[in-house]
C-alpha cells in the first residue's frame, strides 16, 4: 500500500509539472505562510491562475492551498532551477512571500536572473515583490534600488510589514494615551 502512495504521489506531482507548462500570465506565490496564502486567495478571488510554492510539503498554508484548488509545488523558491520548472519566465507576478528576508532577498535575485535570461522583450516586465521584515534593509533597498536596474524584463517592488510598528500605532488608537499636567 505504501509503494502504490508512493507511486501516486509521483503521478500527481509529474501532472502538476505539466499542467504548469502551460500555465501563462500566473501569480507565482514563494512561502505558504499566512501572508502567501491570504495573497494566493485575494489573487485566486480576482480569477488569476496561482501557483504556491513551498519548502515544506506539510506546510499547513499548502495543505489548505490545495484545499483551495490552488496549484501547489514542493521545492526551493530560491533555486532558479525550481522557478524555471515552474515556468517562472512566463508568469506575470512574483511574491516572495517567505517567513525569513535573506530567502526573499535570494528568490527575487533569482527571479530577476530568469527574467532577465529567458524572458521575451514582448511581453510586459516580470513583477515581483519583496517581503522585508527588518525596517533598515527595507529602507536600504529602497534607497540604494539594489535589484532595479534598468531591465525592461523585471520590475521589483520592495515591501514589509514592520508588526511592533502597527501594533503599536493599533494600541495607542484603541487605548489612547490621556495627558493631564502633573501640578504638585
Amino acid at each position: 500500500f505504501a509503494a502504490f502512495e508512493a507511486i501516486l504521489g509521483l503521478f500527481r506531482q509529474r501532472f502538476r509539472a505539466l499542467r504548469l507548462r502551460r500555465f501563462r500570465d500566473h501569480v507565482m506565490i514563494c512561502g505558504a505562510g499566512w501572508k502567501g496564502v491570504h495573497f494566493a486567495k485575494e489573487y485566486r478571488k480576482r480569477g488569476e491562475n496561482v501557483v504556491v510554492l513551498d519548502r515544506d510539503a506539510r506546510s499547513p498554508g499548502l495543505l489548505e492551498c490545495q484545499d483551495l484548488k490552488i496549484q501547489t509545488v514542493v521545492g526551493d523558491a530560491s533555486d532558479p532551477k525550481v522557478l524555471e520548472t515552474h515556468n517562472l519566465q512566463k508568469a506575470s507576478t512574483v511574491l516572495a512571500a517567505c517567513g525569513d528576508d535573506g530567502s526573499n532577498l535570494q528568490i527575487a535575485i533569482a527571479a530577476r536572473k530568469l527574467a532577465s535570461a529567458l524572458r521575451d522583450d514582448s511581453r510586459p516586465p516580470l513583477r515581483c515583490y519583496v517581503d522585508i521584515s527588518s525596517v533598515d534593509l527595507r529602507t536600504m533597498f529602497r534607497q540604494k534600488k539594489t535589484l532595479a536596474g534598468d531591465d525592461r524584463r523585471f520590475k521589483v517592488t520592495v515591501t514589509g510589514v514592520d508588526l511592533y510598528e502597527n501594533s503599536a500605532r493599533l494600541l495607542f488608537q484603541r487605548h489612547p494615551l490621556h495627558y493631564t499636567p502633573f501640578a504638585p
